[in-house]
């Protein structure tokens, strides 16, 4: 934040900047520590300090946002899934159909294959993965256990992948679409890019937000931060 209050010093530009991250306490953070330096006297009168438009901002507000800006009513539905959500989805949906008596598989071996599995790792839906059959064959499948768990958990993925549910990966991928038919242009574009926590972020969805970068800015300006 130190270093976009030097840069507006010394630019004439209106430079539009976003910090982004998945982690919304960060994002809350961020925020307040920027309006502190927007109230100190010796900011007053900086360009760029006070126009809207920029700011912390979540990768889900960034994915809804341009996703918002589609013509598809499925689009403005969609729901993102992250694994605290598929979890207690994946727990419901165990304690409904598995009699009380069935246990969901390890969560975290659910989740990769989802994530991974059910998706191609562009972020679009896997269409090699058409039924139980296909799912159990792949090579990479790390959920094990009995086939009343298997048959269930499967059918629980086609039923989510069927829903309004998306995670971000393939939220990212129609959002990608979404900039495609509208030729680049969205409300959600900005000069200078900083990603916190980048390890958390999924190359679909990292993707979207470099394309999200003004191309008729030329003194493009991005800050990675992670692990």
């Amino acid at each position: 934040l130190n270093f976009i209050v030097e840069h507006l010093k010394t630019t004439s530009r209106k430079m539009l900047w976003r910090y982004v991250t998945l982690n919304r306490p960060l994002v809350d953070s961020v925020q307040q520590q920027w309006l502190d330096r927007e109230n100190q006297p010796q900011n007053n009168g900086i360009i760029g300090m006070q126009r809207k438009g920029y700011g912390p901002r979540s990768v889900e507000e960034i994915i809804m946002g341009v996703l918002r800006e589609s013509k598809d009513a499925k689009h403005k539905s969609i729901k993102l899934l992250d694994f605290a959500k598929f979890k207690r989805a994946l727990n419901a949906w165990f304690a409904k159909y598995g009699q009380g008596t069935t246990p969901p598989p390890a969560y975290t071996n659910a989740w990769s294959d989802f994530t991974t599995i059910f998706h191609h790792s562009s972020g679009d839906r896997n269409s090699y993965i058409g039924d139980e059959g296909d799912y159990f064959d792949h090579e990479d499948r790390k959920v094990k256990g009995t086939k009343i768990q298997f048959d269930l958990f499967a059918k629980f993925c086609f039923y989510t992948l069927d829903s309004d549910w998306r995670i971000y990966a393939n939220a990212s991928y129609l959002a990608r679409e979404q900039l495609s038919i509208s030729r680049g242009k969205s409300n959600q574009q900005y000069d200078m890019l900083m990603i916190d926590e980048v390890q958390d972020i999924t190359p679909s969805t990292m993707s979207l937000l470099l394309l999200l970068l003004r191309p008729q800015y030329q003194d493009k300006t991005i800050l990675i931060a992670g692990d």
